[in-house]
C-alpha cells in the first residue's frame, strides 16, 4: 500500500507539473500568479527542480524573479518578453506550435495539428473554446499529457512525450535567439526539455 501511494504521488506531481507548464505556454502570467511567484511561493518546486539536476535552468528563472521584483511594472516586462518569444511572426518569434518545426518553411496548421486534433477527439476531448489555438499549440499537448498521466494511459503518455521531446529542442533553440529583457522564458524552454528527456529516459 505505501508503495502504491507513493507511486500515485508521483503520477500526481508529474501531472501538476505538465499542467504548470501547460499554463505558463497558454497565455501571459496571471498577475495572482506572477505576485505569487514575486512573493517566493513557487521557490519549494523550483528547488526540487534544481535538486532533480536542473539548476541552470532555475538559477535563470529565479534571476529573472529577482531583477522582477525590483520593477513596478512586473506584469508589463513579462508579458513584453511573452510577446517577443510566442506572439510575433514565425521568422521572429519561436512558434509554440509543433507544425512549425516539421515543416520548411515553417507553418501554421500542418499534419501534426490534424493529428492532435484526431487524437483529442478519441478521448472526447477538444481544445477550449475560450483558447483559440491550433490543436498542436505546447499548452494544449503539454495538458494533454497531464490528463494521460492521471489517466493512467502510460503507452499514450509516453509516445506524447516522443512526441513533444521530436520538436522542442528545436523551439528551445529559437526561444534562445530571442531578444528579452529576462532569462526567464528561454529558461523555461530548457527546463521544459530537460524534464521531457528525463521522463522519456525513465518511460523507456
Amino acid at each position: 500500500m505505501t508503495a502504491q501511494k507513493h507511486n500515485e504521488g508521483e503520477r500526481e506531481l508529474r501531472a501538476g507539473l505538465y499542467s504548470l507548464f501547460a499554463t505558463l505556454y497558454a497565455q501571459e502570467m496571471p498577475q495572482a500568479m506572477l505576485q505569487a511567484w514575486l512573493k517566493g511561493e513557487a521557490q519549494p518546486l523550483l528547488q526540487a527542480l534544481a535538486q532533480d539536476g536542473h539548476a541552470e535552468e532555475v538559477a535563470a528563472m529565479q534571476a529573472s524573479l529577482d531583477a522582477l521584483r525590483q520593477t513596478a511594472d512586473a506584469r508589463l516586462e513579462l508579458a513584453a518578453d511573452y510577446a517577443a518569444c510566442f506572439l510575433l511572426d514565425l521568422k521572429s518569434c519561436a512558434p509554440p506550435y509543433a507544425s512549425c518545426y516539421a515543416l520548411t518553411p515553417a507553418r501554421l496548421y500542418g499534419p501534426q495539428e490534424q493529428a492532435m486534433r484526431e487524437q483529442l477527439s478519441t478521448h472526447a476531448l477538444s481544445v477550449s473554446t475560450h483558447f483559440p489555438e491550433a490543436a498542436d499549440h505546447l499548452a494544449v499537448q503539454l495538458e494533454f499529457l497531464a490528463w494521460l498521466i492521471i489517466e493512467r494511459k502510460d503507452d499514450e503518455a509516453s509516445r506524447q512525450i516522443d512526441e513533444l521531446a521530436s520538436w522542442l529542442p528545436a523551439f528551445a533553440d529559437k526561444c534562445a535567439e530571442v531578444s528579452t529583457h529576462y532569462p526567464f522564458y528561454p529558461a523555461l524552454a530548457r527546463l521544459l526539455c530537460r524534464v521531457l528527456q528525463q521522463d522519456k529516459a525513465a518511460c523507456h
